[in-house]
């Protein structure tokens, strides 16, 4: 029985992601040490749904550091895992620790900012939520396209700009979508949330059909392969949209 391959072979990647993996495994502790893991209702429902990004923020901004930990290594591994051609180790190692990178991240930037996870409503915490949520895009991002960069031999702020900056849109729909979530869950608890949730999914879901049906999640012309400066291949569209997978 093979092993699972945590590198890929290419010494130029396999550094990056051995720095990658020894800072998710800093950023789990730090998280899990900042904010401890309280098991409630609505940490179940956000573990459940953390293959969409907007959970994962959720429980950063609700409920701190430690449930964002626990939802993005659930959301990573069941993107990495749950599909018809499962991804390889490495890269499903990748998304985890860029997962809880990201929603860290997004926990003490909204800490570090003034917001409070109880008083959504303010000036105050709606700028901090702002703040968290750039955070989570910066590092989800930049994190994918160093990976892919170097996976591809491609210039990486080329790739950045032409591949990847375009889902800062679906990152505020997501980040919009996540603040929904836990003003209902606050204000009326897990029910009107059952209630409201397939009109707000429909909205989220509508606005990445609208994405992928005007190709905005598709560059024009991806650079080309460093050692073949002649050619020039199509960009994949990417994965998920708002939540970059490598």
């Amino acid at each position: 029985m093979n092993r699972p391959k945590l590198l890929s072979g290419n010494p130029r990647l396999d550094h990056y992601l051995l720095a990658i993996y020894v800072a998710g495994l800093a950023a789990t502790l730090a998280g899990l040490l900042a904010g401890g893991v309280r098991v409630t209702t609505d940490l179940i429902l956000f573990t459940v749904l953390s293959t969409a990004f907007p959970f994962i923020l959720a429980s950063a901004i609700s409920q701190g550091p430690g449930a964002a930990v626990v939802t993005a290594i659930a959301g990573g591994l069941s993107l990495g895992i749950a599909r018809k051609k499962p991804m390889v180790a490495f890269k499903i190692a990748f998304n985890v620790c860029n997962y809880v990178l990201g929603g860290v991240t997004a926990a003490l930037v909204y800490r570090a900012l003034g917001g409070t996870p109880r008083t959504l409503d303010s000036e105050t915490s709606l700028r901090a939520f702002l703040g968290a949520t750039l955070g989570y895009y910066l590092i989800n991002t930049l994190m994918v396209t160093a990976a892919v960069a170097m996976e591809k031999g491609l210039p990486l702020m080329s790739l950045w700009v032409e591949k990847f900056h375009w889902t800062a849109y679906s990152f505020l729909a997501g980040g919009s979508f996540a603040l929904l979530v836990i003003l209902f869950l606050q204000k009326a608890g897990i029910y009107s949330f059952i209630i409201v949730f397939p009109f707000c999914a429909l909205i989220y879901h509508s606005w990445k059909a609208y994405v992928v049906a005007t190709g905005l999640n598709t560059a024009a012309d991806a650079p080309g392969d460093a050692s073949k400066p002649t050619t020039h291949s199509r960009a994949e569209s990417l994965p998920r949209g708002e939540a970059g997978l490598f």
